[in-house]
């Protein structure tokens, strides 16, 4: 696992600061989403970030061709 760069960590810090003066409770609710739950292999954030399926390319052209 990589550590952060001095810019990540100010971008970190400067959002946080943003979502505290917008809403004191978004930053812990942005926090949560970044934690992995126990038995999962990803964040809740990556669950809500990556579709719900993967498609290759080609799958794609077939679908749509099978659409025209």
């Amino acid at each position: 696992m990589r550590s952060t760069t001095v810019a990540e960590r100010r971008l970190y810090e400067s959002v946080a600061r943003a979502t505290l003066k917008a809403d004191r409770t978004l930053a812990p609710a942005l926090m949560g989403l970044l934690e992995r739950p126990e038995g999962k292999r990803v964040s809740e954030l990556e669950r809500l970030r990556t579709p719900p399926t993967k498609s290759a390319g080609t799958a794609m052209v077939r679908a749509m061709e099978l659409r025209l």
